[in-house]
């Protein structure tokens, strides 16, 4: 059993310290000005017009997953902060 748990934390230090093979294009205020914030707006305000159809539950749906999402934006390449730690 040790040597399973010991084998698995060197697969995961092997993983947490591979390069990305992805590039960022925008910057983090891009992203909080352009994706975060409108994204977190509809789903904080969503009592001013609740959904009230299919289609409107598909694009808070949408809107959720986009905010779920930016979080991997945000931690993508040199805009995570304190890499050196």
């Amino acid at each position: 059993m040790r040597i399973f748990v010991l084998l698995l934390l060197v697969g995961f230090a092997g993983v947490a310290q591979a390069p990305s093979p992805f590039q960022a294009v925008g910057n983090v205020s891009q992203l909080m000005i352009d994706i975060i914030y409108p994204a977190s707006d509809a789903l904080f305000y969503i009592e001013r017009d609740p959904p009230k159809n299919d289609r409107d539950w598909n694009v808070i749906r949408g809107t959720a997953l986009t905010l779920a999402e930016s979080g991997n934006l945000l931690l993508m390449g040199s805009r995570a902060r304190d890499q050196d730690r």
